[in-house]
């Protein structure tokens, strides 16, 4: 009985030392060997971005994570040698701060995983964009949609609680219901288009643009700018 008390009290320690470690800056056994990287971000919308660094001499892959919603987004990839490394980060929310683990692993298996000879870790941090580069937004309190008249955009529901349709008197209204709707858990579901029916007065909620059909009097828009600070 001791014995086994003596067990379950070491693996709670080693326990607390993986949970201390995890969000660790940069270490390894030798730290000449994990020099800091310089990485670059870039975003060709508010939504995605893409990280690229030069890797370290002697690197064979690297495993990022980053969270965007309930659960974190993990990705391992191998690396060739083969120059510059990059990796994409997809259903950003507008406007929020991310904080991205990077992973690079001089041995098979050593990311993800405590640090260790054969590891370095960084930290990347950055704030995603709140307008597409092309789009002037006058006024940071209010979205800016592109507008197509006579269409009904194709697209999946963003997730609950947007299924249920919206009131609105106006596409402008439907525009920033949808650049104001939250970002549905547990994976990110972020609204980036709509439907509006003058008629009925209506709003459609949808995430990304999978295609379009002719519908005389209805509205659909983008989204390609949202409010600072929603």
């Amino acid at each position: 009985m001791r014995l086994a008390i003596i067990r379950a009290r070491f693996q709670l320690v080693l326990g607390l030392l993986v949970l201390l470690t995890i969000s660790a800056p940069s270490k390894a056994s030798d730290p000449e060997q994990c020099t800091p990287l310089s990485v670059t971000v870039t975003q060709t919308d508010p939504i995605r971005a893409t990280l690229r660094w030069t890797p370290r001499a002697g690197a064979v892959a690297f495993f990022i994570q980053y969270s965007t919603g309930k659960f974190p987004t993990q990705e391992l990839q191998t690396y060739d040698g083969s120059g510059v490394a990059e990796a994409s980060l997809y259903n950003l929310t507008p406007g929020q701060s991310y904080t991205i683990e990077l992973c690079e692993a001089r041995a098979a298996g050593a990311c993800p995983g405590l640090p260790g000879p054969d590891s370095c870790e960084d930290q990347v941090t950055f704030t995603a964009a709140n307008a597409w580069p092309d789009t002037v937004q006058p006024d940071p309190t209010r979205a800016v949609c592109t507008m197509m008249p006579d269409v009904a955009i194709m697209g999946e529901w963003p997730g609950d609680p947007a299924e249920a349709v919206l009131a609105a008197a106006t596409a402008d209204d439907c525009c920033m219901a949808c650049a104001t709707a939250p970002s549905w858990l547990p994976y990110t579901a972020q609204c980036t288009h709509f439907v509006f029916d003058p008629t009925a007065q209506q709003c459609f909620l949808k995430r990304e643009r999978l295609g379009d059909i002719s519908v005389p009097g209805s509205i659909s828009g983008e989204v390609r700018a949202w409010p600072v600070g929603r």
